[in-house]
């Protein structure tokens, strides 16, 4: 099989489990969760872009980042390592500089 064609089918499975991890996470069926995660750690090896969006995500809901951060830490190492390619960089605030000071 070649590379893009395994590439290919893996984003084809990916999307499927994590489209119907959701589903079953909306029903009261319980594997919802293990099965969406499943679909998201195959989208977050195979596809660039699925890697941004889950950066974007992390950067703009806390609970997903201190979710994510939480599974890194206490999950496997292989799959810690896939995890840890979803995080953004955290630029610090400068301190202002001149302006107005306190007198």
């Amino acid at each position: 099989m070649t590379q893009a064609l395994k590439s290919l089918v893996l984003r084809i499975v990916g999307w499927t489990l994590a489209v119907v991890g959701f589903v079953m996470f909306v029903l009261p069926i319980p594997l919802g969760i293990p099965v969406m995660a499943t679909g998201l750690v195959i989208l977050i090896t195979t596809s660039r872009a699925a890697r941004r969006m889950m950066r974007w995500m992390r950067m703009r809901v806390r609970f997903i980042d201190r979710s994510f951060s939480y599974l890194e830490t206490r999950s496997p190492a292989r799959l810690g390592a896939i995890l840890r390619k979803t995080r953004y960089r955290r630029i610090g605030r400068r301190p202002l500089s001149g302006g107005a000071s306190s007198s």
